[in-house]
C-alpha cells in the first residue's frame, strides 16, 4: 500500500538502541532474491560490531545458534550502582545481550529466543519462540506463551499457557496440532487455558510470574 518504506531495527537500551538494521534496500533485495531474509533483523550498523558466540565465548559458525554480543563507542558504561550485573553483562568490552540468534552466510542476523527463556529438556534445547509460533498457527489461539517447568525425568518440561478464542478448543486437540509441526521434545507436555496472560509494566508477557509457582520452592533453578 505504501511502497518500499519498511525498516527494521534490533537493539537494546544498553547500546543506545543501535545494533542491527534491515534497510529499505535489504527488504527489496529479500523480495527479489530470498524472502527468508525478511524475518531477520538485518546486519550491524556502521559503528556496531556484532558476533554470535557459544557458551565458551568462541565465535559461532554461520547458522550456528549462540548468544548475540556487541560492542562499539555507543556502549553504556554500566548499570547505575549495579557492579555485579555490569560485570556479567560487559566482558572484555563486549556487551552480552542475553538474546540467542544466528547469522547466515550473507551476514543477516536472526533472533531465536531470550537465553533465559530457552528450555533444556532431556538435553535438547527448546526455543520457546518456535513452539509459540506453532501455537499461534492454530485459528482458535488468541495468545500463547511457553515456559519450562521442573520435571523429574527430563529436568524441564515444556508447558504452554493459552488464551483461546472460544471454549471449543481442547488440550488434546492443541497438543495434536503441535505434534504435527514440532519434534517430540518440543511439544508441550501440558497446556493451561487462561482468560488472559499476565504482562509486565512494559506490556510484555510476564514469564517470570508464570514460572514462579513452579520454581519458587526449589533450591536450584534451571533459569
Amino acid at each position: 500500500l505504501f511502497g518500499p518504506v519498511l525498516v527494521q531495527i534490533y537493539s537494546q537500551a544498553e547500546v543506545a538502541n543501535q545494533t542491527t538494521i534491515l534497510t529499505v534496500e535489504d527488504h527489496l533485495y529479500a523480495l527479489e532474491n530470498n524472502e527468508a531474509i525478511l524475518s531477520s533483523c538485518g546486519r550491524s550498523i556502521i559503528m556496531s560490531q556484532v558476533e554470535i558466540v557459544d557458551e565458551q565465548g568462541e565465535p559461532c559458525a554461520p547458522n550456528q545458534v549462540g548468544e548475540i554480543i556487541t560492542k562499539g563507542p555507543h556502549l553504556m558504561e554500566g548499570y547505575w550502582n549495579m557492579r555485579e550485573e555490569t560485570n556479567n553483562t560487559i566482558r572484555d568490552g563486549w556487551l552480552y545481550t542475553g538474546d540467542v540468534g544466528y547469522v547466515d552466510e550473507e551476514g543477516y542476523m536472526y533472533l531465536v529466543d531470550r537465553k533465559k527463556d530457552v528450555i533444556i529438556s532431556g538435553g535438547f534445547n527448546v526455543y520457546t519462540t518456535a513452539v509459540e509460533k506453532v501455537l499461534f498457527e492454530h485459528p482458535d489461539v488468541v495468545q500463547a506463551t511457553v515456559i519450562g517447568v521442573p520435571d523429574d525425568l527430563w529436568g524441564e518440561a515444556v508447558k504452554a499457557f493459552v488464551v483461546p478464542r472460544e471454549d471449543t478448543i481442547s488440550e488434546k486437540e492443541l497438543t495434536q496440532h503441535c505434534k504435527e509441526k514440532l519434534a517430540n521434545y518440543e511439544v508441550p507436555k501440558s497446556i493451561e487455558f487462561l482468560q488472559e496472560l499476565p504482562v509486565t509494566a512494559y506490556g510484555k508477557i510476564d514469564k517470570k510470574k508464570l514460572r514462579e509457582p513452579y520454581w519458587s520452592n526449589l533450591e536450584k533453578r534451571v533459569h
